[in-house]
């Protein structure tokens, strides 16, 4: 990491005008369960619009909506200023909006954007991961403040493992989980392995996959190579040995019907499950709520021998980006264009990332002894059951709307446990090297976009249906069944995909890390050295 990144601060002058100035906006709706009708109705948004002189006209799409509401706004050409989202919305990528005249380039505008700039120099993939393969900035993406540990993997039942003889360090390998679930089976617990809600449907267990040498459900990157996990060899490995826990019962057997987390906590609560897919947040609330005192405790990604690392690629910030964008579009004239990219850089400020991340002093948040910035708890662990999404969307900027300075910790609340806090990072980070990240920008070429999207749903429509068939015992897998299964892929186009995907991958790489600095910030900031 450079430490001028996060050590360099330009000074932005406020209010940035002198008479209120109004910006419509898409995107960033407000949790349900807030009973906001707009942003507007948020703390932290007031307390913006009164040091900025900023305000906002809101057009919130429906949750759930979000991809076809956005494709209805760009075909009306009725754009809104600014948008709010996320990579994912621009299919084509940004470049194909620039060129279509949907939203601006600002590189020749950074010199109104220091904090930004200053803040993108991380290190060599934030960089890259805020600009276009066309070297294009023409968006702010949500940098991480400091890096985040692992914050969901697998939790065992504490209580079980300890009626059973077991420890962490017992619970590494494959062969120990199988041992662990086996006994935990014969003592009565009905799915002993109860996977995440990432897993439901698809039959996919990254966290049981890693191990195989597979970094994600889909793509992924080892070394500049780009794979796609059941096109390997490797998950054939996986599959045989998920169909073997699954036959024995050690996994939950409806496991592909349950998509949320109400279908899979009851299960982890009543004694059901002796262990699952846990995010640190909400470890505390499983103790609490656990039936006879039960408690659960963080344990490894499983691996064939207990010497192998892991480069697990869920769960985990192996970059320091998010996926929260701000677009401006070509609906915003000259002069607003300027000002806005003014206000989009105040949020990279020190202040502007206290305001945006916690709130307003005294109302969200207090400085704690030590002169760090802690929400309250009402915020966070809300004793009328309201939820921590629905807090931060009331009092600070949820990193579903603008691009902003985000710290993941603000999450915290000052009772966490430390099993929460910090052994799920000691014991989840173990074990751990240079987890490969593939990157969520990356665009296709635009020649091959509309094949490449509809080969690739026709893809991954066949395999999450092969993939549950073969796990719960439908369809064999033997040499035939997986010859069968790798034809069906390659007849779909996978072949093709993963060749684009590759090519996507080598233009990221070759995106130009100089673009918007001047040779003195090339050597302030270190890219040099990228």
């Amino acid at each position: 990491t450079n430490p001028a990144a996060l050590e360099t601060e330009f000074p932005v002058e406020l209010p940035l005008t002198d008479e209120l100035v109004t910006y419509t906006v898409w995107g960033g709706t407000p949790d349900s369960t807030t009973g906001m009708t707009s942003q507007n109705d948020g703390k932290m948004w007031q307390e913006l619009q009164k040091r900025t002189n900023i305000a906002f006209e809101w057009n919130h799409p429906a949750i759930g909506q979000q991809q076809a509401m956005f494709n209805l706004l760009i075909a009306s050409q009725n754009y809104t200023e600014l948008i709010f989202g996320g990579p994912t919305y621009y299919l084509g990528g940004y470049d194909k909006f620039v060129d279509d005249g949907v939203i601006i380039d600002f590189t020749d505008k950074v010199d109104l954007i220091p904090n930004y700039m200053a803040r993108r120099t991380l290190d060599a993939e934030t960089i890259r991961q805020t600009m276009t393969d066309k070297n294009r900035i023409c968006f702010f993406n949500s940098l991480r403040a400091t890096w985040q540990p692992t914050w969901i993997s697998p939790c065992a039942r504490g209580d079980f493992m300890e009626d059973l003889g077991y420890t962490t360090e017992d619970i590494q390998t494959y062969d120990d989980w199988y041992n662990f679930l086996t006994d935990a089976k014969e003592a009565g617990v009905s799915a002993p392995y109860t996977p995440g809600v990432n897993t439901t449907t698809t039959g996919r267990d990254v966290y049981i996959m890693n191990g195989f040498g597979l970094g994600a459900a889909q793509w992924y990157q080892v070394d500049g190579t780009v794979y796609y996990a059941p096109a390997e060899e490797a998950f054939r490995d996986y599959l045989e040995l998920y169909r073997q826990w699954y036959a024995e019962g050690l996994i939950d057997q409806d496991f592909y019907s349950r998509t949320t987390s109400t279908d899979i906590e009851p299960l982890c609560f009543n004694g059901d499950a002796a262990m699952s897919i846990v995010g640190y947040i909400n470890i505390d609330r499983y103790d609490m709520q656990t039936a006879d005192d039960g408690w659960w405790t963080p344990i490894r990604v499983p691996r064939i021998s207990e010497d192998d690392t892991s480069r697990l690629y869920a769960g985990n910030t192996s970059n320091r980006t998010s996926n929260s964008t701000t677009t401006i579009t070509t609906a915003c004239t000259e002069d607003k264009v300027d000002l806005i990219l003014r206000w989009q850089d105040y949020l990279f400020t020190y202040d502007g990332r206290i305001l945006t991340q916690f709130g307003v002093e005294g109302v969200s948040f207090y400085y704690d002894e030590n002169g760090e910035p802690v929400m309250y708890d009402f915020i966070l662990n809300n004793p009328d059951g309201r939820s921590i999404t629905a807090g931060l969307h009331m009092y600070t900027m949820h990193h579903s709307t603008a691009g902003m300075w985000f710290e993941w910790y603000r999450e915290v609340p000052a009772t966490m446990s430390d099993k929460a806090f910090v052994e799920t990072a000691q014991v989840w980070d173990s074990n751990m090297e240079d987890p490969q990240k593939f990157p969520g920008n990356l665009t296709i070429d635009e020649a091959n976009y509309t094949e490449y999207t509809a080969r690739f749903n026709d893809v991954e429509t066949y395999v999450n249906e092969a993939v549950v068939r073969f796990i719960v015992g439908q369809d064999e897998l033997n040499d035939e069944s997986w010859a069968s299964f790798q034809n069906e892929i390659k007849n779909l186009g996978i072949e093709n995909c993963i060749k684009w995907q590759q090519e996507a991958y080598d233009r990221y790489l070759a995106r130009d890390l100089t673009v918007g600095y001047t040779d003195e910030q090339i050597e302030e900031y270190n890219i040099g050295e990228y």
